[in-house]
């Protein structure tokens, strides 16, 4: 497995673990899973398909997880920023936050 592979399995157990719930299968409701941070989670400057998040959100697919990653990244964000973000980040139905 990849190094990406790795990080992204150490990702959804700490989300299980944390959760207390089981991850979802594709035939499940899609968890849906918010990204918040900076340019890195955005994916600034890269083409649209090879940021963290869609790479996260195609091995997701791959593995066969219903989890649905929404890129809430923004180039230039401080801890501050992320801090003050985060509550309106949270209005939509959301079932965990990835940061």
């Amino acid at each position: 497995m990849s190094a990406f592979g790795n990080c992204c399995a150490a990702a959804i157990l700490s989300f299980t673990l944390v959760s207390g719930s089981s991850v979802a299968t594709a035939a499940e409701t899609p968890i849906r899973l918010v990204a918040l941070g900076d340019s890195l989670t955005q994916g600034y400057g890269l083409p649209t398909d090879e940021g963290f998040v869609p790479q996260l959100q195609a091995w997701l697919d791959a593995q066969g997880v219903a989890v649905e990653v929404i890129n809430a990244g923004v180039s230039g964000d401080t801890t501050a920023g992320g801090l003050a973000r985060m509550d309106w980040t949270l209005d939509e139905p959301v079932d965990a936050m990835l940061i």
